[in-house]
């Protein structure tokens, strides 16, 4: 009985009864007020018209909605996450099952052909991670596999200094950049602030750092391959 007490009292369910209560009387007194000014008009309609316009002054004023949308948390963000993407339009293809260190993991294709995972680990699971491997196209990877050691120090630095510029989290693989598939990473706490807006906002975040990687491979590689035709 007590536990029953504490929830009909906590700040959540007073702010319902709070909202409610403005809702229909205010609805009510605009209703009687159109009654008195016309008795022809429909008493139902202008009590509807008056919730609507009492809704929307709750709103305005508290900047809460009157039907709360379920927060986001480690129980249903797998169910959030596909609903999400789905509205988002992007291609999915779930990893069924997912990987034994994962509860969920999908990779979404993005319309430029970026692929962008999302999962969430068993060893951090009060997290969502996005990952965005970057491989440079194949061309770009014949080209530096023939830099010399120097050349090669040089695209790292280069590629590391445009994503500090950026900063955007990545993972460096060994011999780098030899070995070029570097991933960009992003993890993002599950908690109320886990909205279909902010996800979008991370899988945008995850998506630029691919592009940038890609853009400092070629503009990088473009440069030492002109250098070093022009070398005697």
């Amino acid at each position: 009985m007590d536990g029953l007490l504490r929830d009909l009292t906590s700040d959540f369910v007073w702010q319902i009864v709070w909202k409610v209560i403005v809702i229909i009387g205010s609805a009510g007194i605009f209703a009687e007020l159109r009654r008195r000014a016309s008795r022809h008009i429909d008493t139902f309609r202008n009590a509807a018209i008056g919730a609507a316009c009492a809704a929307v002054l709750v709103v305005t004023i508290t900047g809460v909605p009157v039907i709360h949308q379920p927060e986001t948390t480690p129980d249903n963000v797998e169910e959030n996450v596909s609903r999400w993407v789905e509205d988002l339009g992007v291609t999915v293809r779930k990893t069924v099952p997912p990987p034994a260190n994962a509860y969920f993991e999908i990779a979404l294709t993005l319309p430029n052909t970026h692929v962008v995972y999302v999962s969430r680990y068993k060893a951090l699971d009060k997290y969502i991670q996005f990952r965005g491997p970057v491989a440079p196209a194949k061309d770009i990877s014949t080209e530096v596999a023939k830099f010399t050691d120097e050349q090669k120090e040089r695209l790292a630095a280069f590629v590391l200094l445009e994503l500090s510029r950026a900063k955007i989290g990545f993972n460096l693989p060994p011999n780098f950049p030899a070995n070029g598939n570097l991933t960009i990473l992003k993890a993002v706490p599950i908690t109320s602030g886990l909205t279909k807006d902010s996800f979008a906002g991370y899988l945008d975040d995850v998506d630029a750092g691919v592009g940038v990687t890609q853009f400092a491979f070629v503009f990088q590689e473009d440069i030492e391959r002109k250098e070093k035709a022009t070398t005697p």
